[in-house]
């Protein structure tokens, strides 16, 4: 980041701040607001890089994923959002994706299962009238075969997380 700052760069080292939020529900040494602030800031920062030539298509996808889990992350905190400011950047990352060249492939099928599955927990729990949006937002998973789409492990090591566990809880109730 500090030899050639990117769009990628940016979006990851706001993962670095979300990540405790979402996993132990505090920053560390940071309040959650101090740390938030910094997401933001990233974000920002990330925004006004304008090349993202640097990288391949898919991990520009990748890039706008971390990009959307860190606005949700920071709306969540702050506050300082609407709901639709949340959804358009995992709409983002899908549109992106469907437009890349081999979208098809299966790395950018479990991307954007991926970003359905956080989508869908954003619409969980603030909009539970929404229920049409969230089974159009998890059809795909029943139509395809997961195992062979989890690239990153993401979804099948969801099995072995202990049901206390950010992720499963919120698999669970999508379940549901």
């Amino acid at each position: 980041n500090e030899i050639y700052p990117t769009p990628l760069a940016k979006y990851t080292l706001a993962g670095g701040y979300y990540t405790p939020l979402v996993y132990f529900g505090k920053a560390g040494s940071e309040s959650s607001t101090e740390m938030a602030k910094k997401i933001q800031s990233l974000i920002k920062e990330g925004d006004s890089i304008k090349d993202s030539s640097s990288y391949p298509p898919y991990l520009q996808v990748y890039a706008y994923l971390y990009r959307a889990l860190a606005v949700y992350m920071t709306g969540e905190v702050l506050k300082d959002s609407t709901l639709a400011q949340r959804e358009e950047a995992f709409k983002y990352v899908l549109t992106t994706a469907a437009k890349a060249p081999g979208a098809s492939d299966e790395k950018y099928a479990a991307l954007t299962l991926r970003a359905r599955f956080y989508y869908a927990g954003l619409l969980l729990l603030p909009v539970p009238e929404r229920k049409a949006d969230l089974v159009a937002l998890l059809a795909p998973f029943s139509q395809t075969q997961l195992t062979a789409m989890d690239r990153t492990g993401f979804f099948s090591a969801m099995k072995k997380r202990p049901n206390d566990h950010p992720h499963k809880i919120m698999a669970l109730k999508l379940a549901e």
